[in-house]
């Protein structure tokens, strides 16, 4: 189910082994959300009292730059 959860309850997956670095990739990705806003949700699970990122932490890093508040949100159960 869709959900948009507030940047401050999303935290990255622990164990994410990319460098998160403004790459050319990282500024097409911002330029695209520029123009088209964050069109692929992310994937989250819920853990304690925040949610973990499974992937897309790009799309994250982004929007911290970009001060956006809330990201789309697909939230999986394991």
């Amino acid at each position: 189910m869709l959900a948009y959860i507030d940047i401050k309850n999303l935290k990255n997956f622990s164990e994410y082994p990319f460098n998160l670095s403004m790459d050319e990739k990282m500024k097409q990705l911002l330029e695209s959300i520029v123009i088209n806003g964050i069109i692929t949700p992310l994937i989250v699970r819920k853990k304690d009292t925040y949610y973990e990122i499974i992937s897309r932490h790009r799309r994250k890093h982004i929007a911290e730059i970009l001060n956006i508040k809330k990201l789309p949100c697909y939230n999986i159960y394991f």
